[in-house]
């Protein structure tokens, strides 16, 4: 068996101001002294320790970063220059504090060139994927070894909590969390505090697609996750760039160690190790979490895939060879499907994609269903089951083999009579020498596809980068760089009701006519894959007060949005004319999805604000429903670039049930509509009516 020995290392007191990786050793070297201050971490070896270097330094604490679960977890974060550095390390040489740089991670993507053919059919009824498939893990499958024994197994596995640190979970999609906890800060205070909404919360869909493959929903459409039944912790740490600082890594750490988490996939990864990471790892495994994690893409088994405590798992392809992106040597413990496959994606479709990201949780998803059949068993019996199940593979850089959830479960009463804790060679167990099955997909890396069910779009020959713009238009204006950021301050673009202007004057807001032209400005775009350096600002419609035409006429251009280049905007994503085009449409989906939580009052006449819930899609839930029903209206006038109308508005709260517990009333809905076309308001009065009147 490949497996490498576990240990327990006790902390010793270690100041490294600089780190060096050396053979997954970090040095401390020598300092260049400099006036230019810089994050750091600092953890203690206990609470009072960290009360006492927090008395000393409190001047130095980055407040914004050094939250309570930071704290609870003995940590904190400092701004320093390095010389500041070098006077605790002689000041505070012997108190057990280790500090170090507050270095970014980044979650792991792989770009492809590969072309190949795309799917030409849709995704309806519910397929099992090939890579479902080449781990054993179908409920046909599973059904085949363990009987009427899976249903069980499966209604067990809800015990089981998955939390799943990445980029947020797309809120449009067949994901559904039991708690979504976003640990990226958010912007201002008090009723102009920016908070995001979960329609928003997944950027890049990295961590969407991880999610997918662990429990996409088992509802007779699309894709099915290998564990649907599993509780699921979302918790957001990587901006819209797919990076974090480590200080919030270790925040998610803590997080899943106060939710009492059984396994936690880590999606990401660097280069560099770090004493204080190893740490926080360290103790997450010994409070009894199953850690898995991406080995790597780069050719080399990265942070915290490396640690002991860590199962590092590798990436192979619909032919059951390690991807060539995978990383070299022996380092994998097990290796998953993590080429060209199929997943959920942004806005409630799928996207193809490639890494070890996303061959981890199908590690993470089997060990949930194994675990479910004796809770009692330890994390160490999962991790060891795993391995000795898994299916011998040629190639020397496939460790353990490719996992094989059937074989685990055939294997499991057998393996139970001989496991001994921190043992790792069982040759009372037979090899898995099974068939292996081949598959020939066609899927292009990076497409996208609607679900025809809870997808937004239909085909559209859309990419998940395209979808991604929407995203970035999606949080521009809850952004400080843009300027636009406060419900108060520019309504237009929040989905609010009123604001007061340079004159102190209070003047009302039409979300219904701001919508609309934002839609129009993102037809002002040419629809090219090329950059014109052109726009064609819209002109202001009859029915458009002149205050909310001021207010926002002028925040793009053909060179920027809201004074910032689209050079620097798009550098990541292409500077394209049909870039704009989808950000100024991401902008319009944020306006009329805050209207949700910005303009709403309970059914009791109580304005729903950030202290009562404005933000939590669980309060008055309906708004929650209603604001996801208006993302798809607003998405689909982006596939067939036309603008925003009143019908959107309608059918948004086609779904909305009047309830004294889950209902909500925007006062002002009748009216706006009214305002923007008397017509068609007064055609379907009843609509816009059952969410403004109090019955």
């Amino acid at each position: 068996m490949r497996k490498r020995k576990l240990w327990n290392k006790t902390l010793s007191i270690m100041l490294a101001t600089t780190m060096i990786a050396t053979s997954g050793v970090v040095s401390k070297t020598s300092m260049t002294y400099a006036g230019e201050s810089k994050e750091y971490i600092v953890m203690a070896e206990n609470r009072q320790e960290l009360n006492s270097f927090m008395e000393q330094y409190g001047d130095k604490i980055v407040e914004e970063k050094s939250t309570d679960l930071l704290e609870k977890g003995n940590m904190t974060v400092i701004d320093m220059t390095e010389a500041e550095v070098a006077s605790i390390v002689s000041t505070f040489d012997d108190d057990g504090l280790i500090i170090e740089e507050n270095m970014t991670v980044t979650a792991m993507a792989e770009e492809s060139n590969e072309v190949r053919e795309t799917l030409e059919e849709e995704s309806d009824p519910q397929q099992t994927t090939w890579n479902i498939k080449a781990v054993n893990a179908s409920p046909e499958e599973l059904n085949t070894v363990t009987g009427s024994a899976i249903a069980k197994t499966m209604d067990n596995s809800s015990n089981i909590k998955i939390a799943i640190i990445d980029s947020g979970i797309d809120a449009l999609g067949e994901v559904e969390p039991v708690e979504r906890i976003n640990l990226t800060p958010a912007f201002g205070e008090g009723e102009e505090k920016e908070v995001v909404s979960p329609i928003f919360e997944d950027v890049t869909g990295h961590g969407t697609s991880v999610a997918g493959i662990i429990s996409a929903a088992d509802d007779e459409y699309g894709l099915v996750g290998i564990n649907p039944n599993a509780q699921l912790y979302d918790i957001k740490v990587f901006d819209e760039a797919n990076n974090a600082p480590l200080s919030r890594i270790l925040e998610g750490i803590q997080c899943a160690m106060e939710h009492d988490v059984n396994i936690l996939n880590m999606s990401f990864g660097t280069p560099v190790s770090s004493e204080i990471f190893h740490q926080k790892i360290a103790n997450a495994y010994h409070q009894g979490m199953l850690l898995i994690a991406a080995s790597g893409n780069n050719g080399v088994v990265e942070y915290p895939a490396a640690y002991d405590e860590v199962m590092a798992v590798g990436a192979t392809t619909e032919k059951n060879k390690v991807a060539d992106f995978s990383i070299t040597g022996t380092k994998s413990e097990i290796v998953a499907p993590g080429a060209a496959v199929l997943t959920s994606g942004l806005f409630g479709g799928y996207g193809v994609a490639n890494g070890t990201s996303i061959s981890a949780p199908h590690v993470s998803a089997a060990a949930s269903l194994l675990w479910a059949k004796d809770t009692t068993k330890s994390n160490d019996f999962i991790r060891q089951l795993l391995n000795q199940s898994a299916r011998k593979l040629e190639d020397e850089n496939s460790g353990n083999g490719l996992l094989d959830v059937t074989k685990a479960f055939e294997i499991y009463d057998q393996f139970a009579e001989v496991y001994e804790p921190g043992k790792v060679e069982y040759k009372e167990i037979p090899e898995n020498e099974d068939a292996l099955e081949t598959f020939d997909e066609n899927y292009v890396v990076g497409s996208w596809k609607s679900d025809g069910h809870n997808g937004v779009l239909e085909d559209s020959g859309l990419t998940t980068e395209g979808l991604a713009v929407v995203k970035l238009g999606g949080i521009a204006a809850d952004q400080p760089k843009y300027g636009l950021t406060g419900m108060g301050h520019y309504p237009q673009l929040h989905g609010f009701t009123s604001w007061t202007d340079s004159d102190g004057v209070k003047k009302k807001c039409n979300y219904m006519s701001s919508y609309i032209y934002l839609t129009k400005m993102a037809l002002g775009f040419p629809n090219k894959k090329t950059n014109t350096n052109t726009y064609t600002r819209p002109n202001k419609p009859d029915y458009m007060e002149v205050h909310d035409y001021n207010q926002i006429k002028s925040i793009v251009t053909a060179k920027e949005f809201g004074g910032v280049s689209w050079n620097t905007i798009l550098e990541s994503t292409g500077v394209t004319d049909k870039n704009k085009r989808l950000f100024m449409y991401g902008v319009a989906l944020h306006t009329v999805t805050d209207l949700f939580a910005h303009s709403t009052y309970t059914m009791e006449g109580t304005y729903i604000n950030h202290d009562n819930g404005a933000d939590e899609p669980n309060v008055a839930k309906y708004r929650y429903e209603c604001a996801k029903e208006m993302a798809k209206q607003v998405i689909k006038r982006m596939k067939r670039s036309t603008e925003g109308t009143l019908e959107d508005f309608k059918n948004a709260v086609s779904v909305y049930r009047e309830d004294s517990k889950e209902g909500f009333k925007i006062t002002s809905y009748s009216k706006r509509a009214e305002q923007v076309d008397p017509v068609y308001y007064d055609t379907n009065k009843d609509e816009f009516d059952k969410v403004s009147q109090y019955k």
